[in-house]
């Protein structure tokens, strides 16, 4: 009889074990669909620090904010798909070349540029992504939120080229702005045809790295 007790108290134990598990990994599922705000915005924001340090001849706090911003970028990652995250990971690797140029002195102004420009509308490209599974899941705030996100992040990687008109950055910021105001003024989440958007930003960084094979 006493037997028969244990085997049931143990039971009980391993029934509440495997509860807790299972509660813990659905609460981290769950927190995997919903990018947080610091994670979405801080990487267009420590990258734009990193090009002012370095044009304040402050090398060692450059790096700093470059590696802050790889660490978030592979935070984002955790919420893209296969498509996204390819771009995220080749942002990840030229922003750690930028790092080893500045480290060993030899830094190139262009690959700076590129690498910043690159990075920004990597992460962009990520966050229209993930708005646009938001809006699927009638997350119409938080599908805004990034949106926003997406605008600000192209409108700061037009400080690294020349001119808008070499990548059509001007047309894809009106577009994103459009979509965004479509978005607020339905008040819903209503359907919104993410394609042409997705296959420019997609384009422009495919044109970066041609250029940077050449």
């Amino acid at each position: 009889m006493s037997k028969k007790i244990d085997n049931i108290a143990i039971m009980g134990v391993i029934t509440v074990v495997i509860g807790i598990g299972l509660l813990t990994y659905l609460s981290h599922l769950s927190a995997q669909k919903h990018i947080g705000e610091w994670t979405a915005t801080s990487p267009i924001c420590f990258l734009s620090k990193a090009q002012q340090h370095l044009n304040e001849h402050e090398p060692y706090d450059c790096v700093e904010n470059i590696h802050k911003s790889i660490k978030l970028i592979k935070e984002i990652e955790f919420y893209g798909n296969k498509s996204v995250n390819k771009y995220l990971e080749k942002s990840v690797g030229d922003l750690t070349k930028i790092i080893e140029e500045i480290e060993e002195d030899r830094i190139s102004k262009k690959d700076v540029n590129m690498a910043l420009f690159e990075a920004l509308n990597a992460v962009a490209y990520a966050e229209l992504m993930i708005s646009e599974h938001d809006l699927e899941n009638n997350d119409h705030n938080k599908a805004i939120f990034l949106l926003e996100t997406t605008l600000v992040a192209l409108q700061k990687s037009t400080r690294y080229i020349q001119s808008k008109d070499d990548f059509n950055e001007e047309k894809l910021i009106s577009e994103v702005k459009f979509a965004i105001k479509h978005l607020k003024s339905s008040g819903q989440s209503s359907p919104y045809d993410f394609t042409e958007i997705n296959r420019e930003i997609e384009d422009i960084l495919e044109r970066v790295y041609m250029d940077q094979s050449l």
